[in-house]
């Protein structure tokens, strides 16, 4: 027991004053590590361009079955075609949530909807919203290799 207890006599003493408190209130709290911040990105021009056929830019599709969204009648929903700038945000924003882009995202960027919006339409309605979209769709690798 002499051996042990001069093992813990001699083992080097930590000095806890120098350990800093959490600030007063938090009690309880638990909070998680958080990765060391990232420089933010700077943020790469975009040109605003004035489009020769801006009508072949946006095209409109009339509900069936218009609902209330924030407190707006929707009759109707207008879907633009996304500009390189806006399609390269929808994918980083997946990748910031750990997933892929879907189609719904790009859908949802579109339109102005959200997501969430767009699964609550009517299934016909969303439907049609989708389908008008998809000409509005980037092409994918496998778009570009079939005939």
């Amino acid at each position: 027991m002499n051996d042990a207890k001069s093992g813990v006599e001699s083992a080097v003493k930590a000095d806890f004053a120098q350990v800093p408190l959490p600030p007063d209130g938090a009690e309880g709290e638990v909070r998680e590590a958080s990765a060391p911040a990232l420089p933010s990105p700077t943020q790469a021009e975009v040109a605003i361009l004035e489009f020769e056929d801006p009508a072949g830019m946006i095209e409109e599709v009339p509900l069936n079955h218009p609902f209330r969204w924030k407190g707006e009648w929707l009759r109707k929903v207008s879907i633009r075609r996304l500009i390189f700038a806006e399609a390269l945000r929808v994918n980083e924003e997946a990748q910031k949530a750990g997933r892929e882009v879907t189609s719904i995202d790009l859908f949802a960027a579109m339109t102005a909807l959200s997501a969430p919006v767009i699964r609550g339409m009517e299934a016909t309605d969303a439907d049609r919203v989708t389908k008008a979209c998809l000409p509005f769709l980037p092409l994918t690798e496998e778009d570009r290799a079939s005939p």
